[in-house]
């Protein structure tokens, strides 16, 4: 079966999507508390405070994007690897410009962990609401995604990628394994 994109509703539980959406916080949380602190994985400062805070490898992610491997590798009906997991926290009035991913994010995930109002997330033009728990995966390197402006408070997103097993070079996203920081040489900027 050839996917571009799909809804999967109840993906996780939603106490599962509360459990890493509190964990999401807490991150953000330390790191107001103290920019410094592992400032491998957070995104820029200026960015936590502002209308996002970003993270990469989060370790709820990490160990989900481990335990649904096979589950995605068969919605694709494809053997796929895992490469790395990001968490978002949108605040009101930020977005998600207009892209497709790099190629360590071909196929990918994105849950919706908590939600305060409606936050579609856009695939290809078409509007996709996600409920707490549920996700839509797709082929980040091809289907142009993208997000409004925020309405809410708060909405906090999880997204986990992966790509073909024999494509060895984006095996765990150049990092060691699962839940390891990044090489030196690590480009953040390709996150969008």
């Amino acid at each position: 079966m050839d996917i571009k994109y799909k809804v999967i509703k109840k993906f996780i539980s939603k106490e599962m999507a509360q459990h890493l959406a509190l964990e999401m916080k807490l991150y953000r949380d330390a790191s107001e508390d103290d920019p410094n602190l592992h400032s491998e994985y957070f995104s820029n400062p200026a960015i936590i405070l502002g209308k996002q805070f970003r993270f990469w490898f989060p370790w709820g992610g990490e160990a989900l994007l481990s335990q649904k491997k096979q589950h995605i590798s068969e919605l694709f009906c494809k053997k796929l690897f895992p490469t790395y997991s990001y968490g978002r926290i949108y605040y009101f009035g930020s977005e998600m410009k207009k892209h497709t991913d790099r190629p360590s994010c071909d196929y990918s995930v994105t849950v919706c962990l908590r939600k305060q109002k409606d936050y579609p997330i856009y695939m290809d033009g078409e509007a996709i609401e996600l409920e707490e728990g549920d996700a839509c995966i797709y082929r980040g390197c091809e289907v142009e995604h993208w997000r409004e402006k925020c309405q809410s408070r708060e909405h906090i997103q999880l997204f986990m990628h992966y790509v073909e097993e024999s494509n060895i070079k984006y095996h765990y996203d150049g990092r060691k394994r699962l839940g390891h920081l990044p090489p030196k040489n690590y480009r953040r900027e390709d996150v969008l």
